[in-house]
């Protein structure tokens, strides 16, 4: 009775996110102790599929997590592929010099339409159908068939909901509506 009192609670999810691991959760508590005899983590930690998948989506689905040094894409044309969490994302300095954010899913078939980071890139092209974007995310062309311009408009690559900059570093976040990063 006196070892159960002091068993650690259940993990909750919070705001809808996956529950981790009761038994995962029992190995964490000795991380959480004062520091003069608290435990590394346990080898769980990284070999629990469950509690992987609660990690990637409680860490990259719903905070700022930093992508990139602006460095990276200094000039138009510079793109750089991120894989956060299980999720590929682009990374664009369009020709205006906007950064830019979107999944890296063709919005044709869902193919990958990078696989590198690249400069001086003028467009993203799909390898499947050979769509094209601009670096804006917008669709530029659908080969070899001819779209009507408003229905392209609908068919851009789908944008990461939030991006920001601080310190030279690019901050994203997947969930709808974040706190602004300097409140977060």
């Amino acid at each position: 009775p006196m070892a159960a009192a002091n068993a650690p609670a259940p993990a909750r999810a919070r705001r809808g996110l996956p529950t981790v691991p009761q038994d995962i959760s029992e190995l964490g508590a000795a991380t959480t102790a004062p520091i003069e005899v608290a435990k590394s983590l346990h080898p769980a930690f990284y070999i629990d599929e469950a509690y992987v998948a609660a990690e990637r989506e409680r860490i990259f689905g719903t905070n700022w997590f930093a992508a990139a040094h602006t460095a990276e894409l200094a000039n138009p044309g510079d793109v750089k592929v991120v894989d956060a969490g299980g999720t590929s994302i682009i990374l664009t300095r369009d020709r205006s010099g906007k950064l830019n954010a979107f999944y890296n899913v063709c919005r044709h078939r869902g193919a990958r339409i990078c696989s590198s980071s690249s400069t001086g890139c003028k467009q993203l092209v799909c390898p499947y159908h050979w769509w094209a974007y601009r670096l804006d995310g917008s669709l530029k062309s659908t080969p070899p068939a001819a779209t009507p311009k408003e229905r392209k408009d609908d068919l851009g690559l789908q944008r990461v909901p939030s991006l920001d900059t601080f310190a030279g570093l690019v901050f994203l976040n997947q969930s709808p509506n974040p706190p602004p990063l300097s409140v977060a």
